[in-house]
């Protein structure tokens, strides 16, 4: 293990026993994506979302759970910016129905110090192909309703939807609230206003970066950070999720994890 790895760890002797005893977790995933939809002119950042979902896996007694300490990923036929991230669903809306309350973004130890986090990235996607009007020729409009990084709460923010998106299609939620929201701690309402009867399901999750790269060609990385510039503590059952930005194309991706782990 170099010296560039950050640790949580009081000492590096710790984090040494605790990977020869428990071992590092290694994968590697291939995925692919359809092509997506367009975003509104409000959105500023498209995206998409892969659509696998990595689990991290069960450790042993002494350890608490892992730390990222080298991870990549390559997509294929595009420029952009790739992003793997620690991934929190806050809330989702179904089109025709109703919201359904998700998590809030977590409390983290960060050598030694319990942190409440908010995202890093807020992402809406598109979990299903949704369609919505607002008998004008747009899509319907989405107000969502959460509590910023700060504590502040009931703060809504409202944006437009194309009125067709397919599946996966994502793209950047960003706070502007007067107080100057910068994150979203918890998503508290999601709604819908549009005309005749839309279809499909929407879902806002909160990112905690583990990785930004820039693939400044086909097939070629030029990371951002492959260390966490915060040394987030990644616990057992959370949920490991991939994104591409600035583009809409179909493509895959080689997602790469290397992960040690974190003993108590």
């Amino acid at each position: 293990m170099g010296s560039n790895f950050t640790f949580q760890s009081a000492t590096i002797d710790k984090a040494i026993a605790a990977d020869a005893n428990y071992g590092s977790f290694y994968r590697t995933v291939y995925a692919e994506v359809s092509s997506t939809s367009t975003v509104p002119a409000a959105a500023v950042t498209i995206a998409q979302r892969f659509p696998i979902a990595i689990t991290v896996p069960s450790v042993g007694t002494d350890v608490e759970g892992f730390v990222a300490t080298n991870c990549s990923m390559i997509t294929t036929d595009t420029v952009g910016v790739n992003v793997i991230a620690l991934e929190y669903l806050l809330g989702e809306l179904d089109l025709a129905s109703t919201f359904v309350d998700g998590v809030t973004m977590p409390t983290k130890d960060v050598k030694g110090a319990s942190i409440q986090t908010a995202s890093g990235l807020t992402m809406i996607v598109c979990d299903t192909q949704c369609v919505s009007s607002n008998g004008s020729g747009g899509g319907g409009t989405l107000d969502i309703e959460y509590t910023d990084q700060g504590g502040a709460t009931a703060i809504t923010n409202s944006i437009q939807l194309e009125p067709t998106m397919d599946a996966n299609t994502a793209f950047m939620f960003q706070p502007t609230a007067p107080g100057g929201s910068k994150g979203v701690r918890d998503v508290t309402d999601i709604t819908i206003t549009a005309t005749g009867s839309p279809t499909g399901t929407v879902k806002v999750y909160g990112l905690l970066p583990l990785y930004i790269g820039l693939q400044n060609k086909t097939q070629w990385d030029m990371s951002f950070f492959r260390q966490t510039m915060v040394p987030y503590l990644i616990e057992p059952t959370e949920t490991i999720a991939a994104y591409r930005f600035f583009t809409t194309a179909a493509g895959a991706a080689v997602i790469n994890l290397g992960l040690v782990p974190e003993p108590v």
